[in-house]
């Protein structure tokens, strides 16, 4: 397999936010969208697969992912114009660090297991001593933006061993990241933007 380099991460980067920013203008949102759904063909083109459960901007989302999926998904089930801009960050943090989005956040293990699907977007009255899906997304997002924001993640050694160049591409990737995976959807930047952004690197 060819090596996975700033080069080659940028690019499938950049094509996986113009596939987002096609879905987007077709006022469609994924909310499932995770590494698993990114298909790379023998010349590294990228696809988004499984939009089983895609619904139009504002809808509610049938099925997402605890690990990827943007709170108000987890929360509430309803999709905003920046849902998948929320994912695309995770990925991006996956890809520069290589790590597990739990162990990013430093997340208890034991809180996030597999895939949830099927939100009905209704709040579920807490057991004692159990933690909600939104306790656990909170978790997810909030604590890998303090770890982006304090510096506590690390870029995979493979990247920092290139040249420094490169390091700092991976460094202003994380920080494109961190605006994506904001809690609130409002304060996201929206796919263009992001497009307009990677564009520049």
């Amino acid at each position: 397999p060819n090596e996975l380099n700033v080069t080659r991460i940028l690019a499938i980067v950049k094509q996986t936010a113009l596939a987002i920013q096609h879905v987007t203008g077709q006022n469609i949102v994924s909310g499932d969208i995770s590494a698993d759904n990114i298909l790379l063909d023998e010349r590294d083109q990228v696809k988004l697969s499984d939009f089983g459960g895609a619904a139009q901007i504002g809808q509610m989302v049938q099925a997402y992912n605890m690990h990827y999926s943007a709170p108000e998904i987890i929360y509430r089930g309803m999709s905003t114009e920046t849902s998948d801009v929320y994912s695309l960050g995770v990925i991006i943090v996956q890809l520069i660090t290589r790590q597990a989005t739990e162990e990013l956040g430093e997340v208890p293990k034991n809180q996030l297991k597999g895939t949830a699907q099927g939100s009905t977007g209704k709040k579920k009255k807490k057991e004692k001593g159990q933690s909600s899906k939104a306790d656990e997304v909170s978790h997810v997002s909030i604590q890998t933006e303090q770890a982006i924001r304090t510096q506590r993640y690390n870029i995979h050694p493979d990247i920092l061993r290139v040249n420094q160049e490169d390091g700092r591409t991976a460094r202003t990737l994380l920080e494109l990241a961190n605006t994506c995976m904001r809690f609130h959807a409002n304060q996201r930047p929206r796919i263009q933007d992001v497009v307009r952004r990677l564009a520049d690197l």
